[in-house]
């Protein structure tokens, strides 16, 4: 999954991505 300003390109898929939500806030 792509970041962007440290959030998801894809918040759906972040909020489903355990890796992207330790990684990042989950848009």
């Amino acid at each position: 999954i792509l970041k962007h300003n440290g959030f998801c390109v894809a918040p759906t898929l972040c909020c489903t991505n355990e890796i992207c939500q330790r990684s990042m806030q989950c848009a």
